[in-house]
């Protein structure tokens, strides 16, 4: 699996038959189903997630957040 840098995180991207990436899917280490099986987050979901927590760091970096 790639990584991307932090530890405990299992990516699997997805190719096209041209081996053009298609989309990926993340799962956490040690987050399985009942057959011990990864529970994978497609990239759509961790994608909204990923711009939600960079607006909350832009907003903190900027104050917003301060009271």
């Amino acid at each position: 699996m790639p990584c991307l840098g932090v530890e405990g995180v299992r990516v699997d991207i997805q190719h096209f038959p041209s081996g053009d990436v298609r989309g990926y899917k993340v799962a956490v280490e040690g987050d399985t189903n009942a057959a011990g099986e990864p529970i994978w987050f497609s990239g759509s979901k961790t994608q909204q997630l990923a711009y939600l927590v960079s607006l909350l760091a832009l907003g903190d970096s900027l104050g917003i957040w301060r009271g």
